[in-house]
């Protein structure tokens, strides 16, 4: 049986002090536009959207000001599309309870890898099926150590997260 109290509803969370040390660490704080390997011009905390070459953020002066606003622009836009995957569920009646280490971990998949990535992986397809029992979520933690690991610096960090998204199991 699992201990019921650590488990919330998604719609619930939202980031901890984990995840944002996490991410600052792993994408690591660049003021001037880059390609990050995968061709996406990039930007800040691993900012993306509209960056064009030669782009630099607060001309270096609030670099890390500007960094962290994009940072928490695009949390905000990936932690309501992951509470929306989890409350689109409840909605056809399956409701299914993490704990903040879950959602955690879930923010930062998405965050690295796309929220419509994380929608179609096999972690959450493993968090859909039926019953809340310890081994489902083993198994979906499993997963994770998997997940998008096409680039170096990937398969540390998905065992970052894993260990994150089982602590407490």
């Amino acid at each position: 049986q699992l201990e019921t109290s650590q488990y919330k509803r998604a719609a619930d969370l939202k980031a901890s002090q984990w995840y944002w040390d996490h991410i600052r660490k792993e994408e690591g704080l660049r003021c001037k536009a880059y390609d990050d390997g995968a061709g996406n011009l990039t930007i800040g905390y691993g900012h993306t959207k509209d960056v064009e070459e030669g782009d630099i953020l607060g001309d270096g002066e609030n670099c890390k000001t500007e960094a962290d606003e994009l940072l928490k622009k695009d949390s905000t836009e990936h932690a309501d599309k992951l509470r929306k995957i989890f409350t689109t569920w409840e909605d056809e009646g399956i409701r299914v309870l993490i704990t903040q280490g879950m959602f955690d971990a879930l923010l930062s998949l998405s965050y690295n890898g796309g929220a419509g990535g994380l929608r179609r992986s096999d972690v959450i397809a493993i968090l859909k099926s039926i019953g809340d029992n310890e081994e489902k979520y083993k198994s979906a933690a499993e997963t994770i150590k998997t997940y998008r690991v096409s680039m170096g610096g990937h398969k540390g960090r998905r065992e970052k997260e894993y260990e994150r998204f089982i602590k407490g199991l």
